[in-house]
């Protein structure tokens, strides 16, 4: 299989592979092939491309361009992850790496479900000693 370590595999059964697992529920597995193929075939567009699926749903789409990165299962445990990685007042980008399927009505839901979440984080985090405030403009 394209995932065993230290062996040649063509570039298209390390695309297969990526496609095979991008929707399951183990898209990490393909993390492997996904490096192996990151630039083995430049000038051919689909597969040059094919290693950002698993990097996103993985959350490692900016750390394969040295940016920080984190993956979350939902929209509560990314506000939360962000806050808890903050040390001090900073800016911090909120990304979703593909559609919410199935979890919102649309992009407008999503949105207000996320300020929610960030307003719910604000009344717990001014309860508590982090030293970080949540400056949200809404």
């Amino acid at each position: 299989m394209a995932d065993q370590r230290n062996m040649p595999q063509h570039p298209a059964i390390l695309h297969l592979h990526i496609h095979l697992l991008e929707m399951s529920d183990e898209p990490e597995r393909a993390i492997d092939s996904a490096d192996r193929l990151r630039g083995l075939c430049p000038d051919a567009g689909h597969i040059h491309h094919m290693p950002g699926h698993i990097y996103v749903l993985c959350g490692k789409a900016f750390q394969a361009n040295g940016l920080p990165g984190t993956f979350c299962n939902s929209l509560e445990e990314a506000v939360s992850k962000a806050f808890s990685a903050v040390i001090e007042k900073t800016d911090i980008l909120f990304s979703p790496g593909f559609a919410s399927f199935d979890c919102f009505k649309n992009y407008t839901d999503r949105g207000n479900y996320f300020v929610k979440c960030v307003l719910d984080l604000k009344k717990i985090s001014s309860m508590s000693t982090h030293n970080t405030s949540l400056d949200f403009v809404h």
